[in-house]
């Protein structure tokens, strides 16, 4: 029979996850190589590797979808209620943060008590367990890590911070030199496989700051934890608690390392439809938003907090702020090198209908007082003023905005003046170079910045015939892949077709500088900017040239001599968007360091072999009917 070791009443413990974890994992890399053509044979070597395991139970839920059955697999009672309960950060959108379709989609699931035995007495199962048995979702413990603690008073909790559907299982129990946590759990311990505590990932956990990690108990509410390196020299990882699980919901941002965590007691939506919580310190866990004052819950991102008023007032019953990712709020306070100044506020200090994202500095916000847009700095200094009817975010030092009053599109500049006069049906900007536009006679075409038309402007009727917008159309009714009403896709696709098209003289343009180089590559210098993709790189002929130094680099980490050799490109995953492609090229295969890409200014290299290496000049393309 299985260790008693690996069981808490008679269901699989932590440790036993683990070691079911690692016996499935030697047996699959042993048969993976050969279980396509002999399937059958290896679920038998499986089956019999695990006879000892088939009595252990476990719960499974089977879902339909478009690529067939689905099942999802659960090792304790415990792990399958958190699953039910648990409630996914709700999705908001645009700078109203309006709340998308939302529901807790594991209410109405159907799980079924089963055997391990009768889980992989079926392919479909064995690939389920394979899946479950994922290693960022397994807390790699081994016998040693638990041979000091007393395992009949051992606990389990999970968390979700393995960004995976499978939560991860951690081993409570007694410890001689550990407290006990406020309301008497037991401290976590952490596997010594995992390292040393030195980083915002300990394993396959994502850490909030310091170090704090959010965890759920098997009613299905969540608490946290700080992780803690029993001394300097010490290979013991411990978990202490701060914050009993009593909260229903608790989740860090999307997609940051902000210091704050949306927390709520309950997931009801209050009296205007909204989902709202506490907002609370990562790391001693107080409670920041003050009374009457509430966060919407899933508007945490790496710039902040949006919060709202709990209850409404005036005319208007939603009117927000911003906490910050410190949770210092985000309203004409006085700061250093962006920092903020903590000052008392409240409910009265609430007053955006609307905000945008921070961008180049500048925050677009719609007033209370005239609902209208304007901007605001770091702090929530008004830079300019409430005077737009749409405004979208700064890009390039310019921002689209429409007049108020009507419904025409222009293009400022930081002090608000206007860059494009406000003539336009309608601007899109696709790039630094161009902005993709509908003028008032309802035609289609590319300016830029200045004004400057690149690509003349016609009529949807003489756009819909042409080869790029028919290819594009064509392709996506194939695919069926529209993702809006079709006239919005037919519109989208039309923009991004022109700002293609935009873009030919563009590669045209690097093309010509290639082929003018004689001694360097400094007439590539302006060519390029930040919006450049491998794309353009290659069919301006330029991504994959073997290039040679022309001096030393004296600049940057990596120094590169003169003469060293190497190609124009970069390895995935490094983007184009560490380079200054204005003025240097990503090059790598330099001695200095082959796998790196290093940028260097394009007037230090010259083409080996330049006049073979170049490309052949364009030539000109026959006209394609009908588009005139």
């Amino acid at each position: 029979m299985i260790s008693s070791t690996y069981l808490a009443q008679d269901e699989l413990s932590p440790i036993g996850v683990a070691e079911l974890a690692r016996v499935v994992h030697e047996h699959r890399c042993f048969s993976q190589a050969w279980r396509k053509e002999k399937a059958e044979a290896s679920a038998l070597a499986l089956r019999k590797q695990l006879a000892e395991w088939a009595d252990i139970p476990v719960w499974i839920k089977k879902q339909s979808t478009a690529v067939g059955k689905r099942i999802t697999i659960f090792f304790s009672e415990g792990e399958k209620t958190c699953s039910e309960k648990r409630f996914d950060s709700p999705c908001r959108k645009g700078a109203a943060y309006t709340l998308l379709s939302c529901h807790n989609q594991q209410s109405d699931a159907h799980f079924e008590r089963i055997t391990l035995g009768s889980l992989i007495d079926n392919q479909p199962g064995i690939d389920a367990l394979y899946g479950r048995l994922d290693k960022k979702c397994i807390a790699p413990y081994t016998p040693e890590d638990v041979a000091h603690l007393d395992l009949s008073k051992a606990q389990t909790i999970w968390t979700w911070d393995n960004g995976e559907i499978y939560p991860a299982a951690l081993l409570c129990a007694p410890m001689t030199d550990v407290l006990n946590g406020p309301t008497g759990e037991y401290p976590v311990c952490i596997p010594a496989a995992w390292g040393k505590l030195d980083s915002y990932w300990h394993g396959w956990l994502h850490l909030h700051k310091g170090f704090t990690l959010v965890v759920c108990k098997a009613e299905g509410r969540y608490g946290l934890i700080k992780l803690r390196q029993l001394g300097e020299t010490s290979p013991r990882i411990v978990g202490e608690w701060f914050q009993s699980c009593s909260w229903a919901f608790l989740s860090g941002g999307n997609g940051c390392g902000s210091g704050l965590l949306e927390a709520a007691s309950s997931i009801e939506p209050d009296n205007r439809g909204e989902l709202v919580c506490d907002v609370i310190d990562a790391q001693d866990g107080h409670r920041i938003n003050p009374p009457g004052v509430k966060a919407l819950m899933g508007s945490t991102n790496y710039e902040g907090t949006i919060v709202v008023n709990e209850v409404g007032f005036g005319r208007f019953a939603r009117v927000l702020g911003r906490l910050n990712e410190q949770g210092v709020f985000y309203q004409r306070q006085a700061g250093q090198e962006g920092e903020l100044e903590v000052v008392e506020w409240g409910v009265d200090d609430l007053c955006w209908l609307e905000i945008g994202s921070l961008r180049e500095g500048l925050n677009a916000v719609r007033s209370a007082e005239n609902g209208l847009w304007g901007y605001v700095d770091h702090s929530g200094t008004s830079r300019i003023t409430s005077q737009f009817g749409d405004v979208w975010a700064f890009h390039y030092g310019t921002a689209v905005v429409q007049q108020a009053g009507n419904s025409l599109w222009g293009l400022i500049d930081k002090t608000g003046q206007w860059v494009l006069r406000p003539e336009w049906v309608s601007l899109e900007r696709w790039s630094k170079h161009i902005i993709v536009a509908e003028d008032a006679e309802l035609r289609w075409g590319a300016i830029n910045d200045q004004g400057k038309f690149i690509v003349e402007f016609r009529s949807v009727e003489e756009w819909m015939i042409h080869p790029e917008v028919v290819k594009r159309l064509e392709g996506y009714e194939i695919g069926d892949s529209w993702s809006e009403d079709t006239e919005t896709g037919k519109r989208r696709t039309l923009v991004k077709a022109i700002a293609e098209i935009s873009k030919i003289d563009f590669r045209k343009k690097a093309r010509r500088a290639l082929l003018d180089c004689s001694t360097s590559l400094v007439g590539l210098e302006g060519v390029f900017d930040a919006d450049t993709s491998e794309r353009d790189l290659i069919e301006a002929g330029v991504w994959g040239q073997e290039v040679r130094l022309l001096r030393n680099k004296i600049n940057g980490i990596l120094q590169p001599g003169k003469g060293e050799m190497g190609r124009i490109g970069c390895y995935y995953p490094v983007g184009l968007s560490a380079f200054d492609l204005s003025l240097e090229a990503p090059v790598n295969g330099l001695a200095i360091q082959p796998e790196a890409a290093i940028g260097i200014p394009w007037r230090d290299l010259e083409l080996i072999g330049a006049q073979a290496a170049k490309p052949e000049a364009e030539k000109p393309s026959p006209p394609t009917l009908p588009w005139p």
